[in-house]
């Protein structure tokens, strides 16, 4: 067995108390033998692994301004980081996250209205550029690519209403502002703290610190209650966002270098097309006497049903471009470890549907879903809830409604279906044995179950009016006993008897 080597202090133990000395070179020895996990081993395997004890707001100083550049870097020259944050943005955002109240209510119906006037039109965009659904597109690109953004509340007197909302990036939060505060507060990379951990106010800059227009760069403090700041967050206690996909940075940068040499390498290759031998030397190494009528002169270029007569002592061997063995299946896996990192499917992110059933592809999909509907329950539906809040108490102090209790819920962008028959079949079936209501299954739509009611009525109306009876109506499911129908005009449909009457 080998002899573990001994320190200064335990050789000093040793000479004073061979006794304790035993004892701690027994615990050690047991200690070494019963270590848990392998992981934390330290072996010739893990000696350049290295690793961080940081909190999440002390690693993200030390990275954020270089991953956020590197990420925008690669959104504005990769394709495959660009179709990602694209991905996420559509599939979180789509047409829009959209609000849903009561509206039995004179407020209620008031403030629907008015939330089509403002927020469905550019009323509500500080820069006068998008619609609600706009901005709400804007902030999941802008945080996936950025890490966080800041939705601010600017107060106007020439609006629709008393407030719109500003989408700035969180470039603006003074990174650098990091202090202890007079009180037990204290200030994380522009995000101010109470004594209690809780926010109560961000350090802004007026502009873009790196704008073309320059600035003072001087930070203002601005109330929490101005300002939504919007990131996912994965540790707690985090201050700051992180971009997304950073898992894949150094995968990406490698890759697209991969691909940039693989193309070079062929466009090398094809640019020498044949090469021309002269053999007209003899072994002594001088020259052989050649028809001094003939100059010897090869066509330099190579085109389609020449026959070309070569002289005397002249060879040509055509070129062989290398392969591209193994490129395709090389590309794959680093694509789908790119995909993971981003959260999104390889298929989504290539566009490659080749090796794709309904089955494998629905799976695919829903595990998707998943994390789209984490996103926007996590990260896009809090940021909805005070944008309504500031949108209700605006209504509130221009005298347009009376309360300011009305509570939204979000409807988010239908789901697309991978088989709509198969899939709406199947919800038809989950709605009638009472395992799901029809408001849910009409939501998962992205319809408003109010304003569908609505339509449907005003359809039927029409239906009625104009005595017409279609498939699409569904009291006429040939499936089921027909309802009684009211009107002296209307009839059962051909093979069908009201069982009611």
């Amino acid at each position: 067995m080998k002899q573990a080597k001994l320190n200064f202090l335990e050789r000093a133990i040793g000479l004073v108390s061979p006794t304790l000395a035993l004892k701690r070179a027994r615990a050690r020895f047991i200690l070494n033998e019963v270590r848990g996990y392998e992981g934390s081993s330290r072996t010739p395997r893990t000696k350049n692994w290295k690793t961080s004890p940081g909190s999440a707001n002390l690693e993200i100083q030390t990275s954020l301004l270089t991953l956020r550049d590197r990420a925008r870097d690669l959104v504005r020259n990769n394709p495959y980081s660009k179709k990602a944050i694209t991905v996420i943005s559509t599939n979180v955002v789509g047409s829009g996250i959209r609000p849903r109240i009561d509206t039995k209510g004179r407020d209620a119906k008031k403030l629907m209205d008015l939330w089509k006037k403002w927020a469905e039109k550019t009323e509500c965009d500080f820069d006068g550029m998008l619609t609600m659904y706009g901005l709400q597109k804007l902030i999941m690109r802008s945080l996936s690519e950025g890490g966080d953004v800041l939705i601010r509340r600017r107060r106007v007197s020439n609006g629709l209403l008393p407030v719109q909302i500003q989408v700035v990036e969180g470039d603006l939060l003074d990174q650098n502002r990091t202090t202890p505060l007079e009180g037990g507060g204290y200030i994380v990379q522009g995000v101010e703290f109470d004594k209690n951990g809780k926010r109560v106010a961000y350090w802004v800059f007026e502009r873009h610190p790196y704008d073309v227009v320059p600035n003072t760069m001087l930070s203002y403090r601005v109330s929490s209650s101005e300002i939504i700041h919007v990131f996912e967050t994965l540790r707690p206690g985090q201050a700051r966002g992180v971009p997304a996909g950073t898992s894949a940075f150094i995968r990406l940068k490698d890759f697209d270098d991969y691909e940039d040499a693989q193309l070079m390498r062929q466009k090398i290759a094809a640019c020498f097309a044949v090469f021309v031998h002269d053999q007209s030397e003899d072994l002594t190494g001088a020259i052989a006497d050649t028809d001094t009528e003939d100059d010897g002169s090869i066509s330099e270029r190579v085109q389609p049903g020449v026959i070309e007569h070569l002289p005397p002592g002249k060879n040509i061997t055509f070129a062989t471009p290398p392969g591209t063995e193994g490129y395709g299946e090389y590309a794959k896996n680093v694509l789908r470890a790119i995909a993971a990192a981003y959260g999104v499917t390889y298929e989504a992110l290539t566009g490659d549907l080749s090796n794709v059933n309904f089955s494998s592809g629905r799976m695919g999909w829903l595990e998707f879903h998943r994390q789209v509907s984490d996103w926007q329950d996590n990260v896009m539906l809090p940021a909805c809830d005070k944008i309504w809040n500031w949108f209700v108490e605006s209504a509130n102090m221009a005298g347009i409604i009376s309360k300011t209790d009305i509570v939204a819920s979000w409807t988010p962008p239908r789901r697309e279906m991978i088989d709509p028959v198969k899939e709406i079949k199947a919800m038809t079936d989950e709605v009638r044995a009472g395992f799901t209501s029809w408001a849910e299954a009409v939501s998962s739509r992205g319809w408003d179950p109010q304003e569908l009611l609505i339509a449907l009525k005003e359809e039927y109306a029409l239906f009625e009016e104009f005595k017409l009876m279609l498939t699409c109506d569904p009291r006429f499911d040939p499936t089921r006993p027909v309802p009684p129908i009211q009107g002296p005009n209307r009839q059962a449909p051909s093979g069908q008897t009201n069982n009611n009457q």
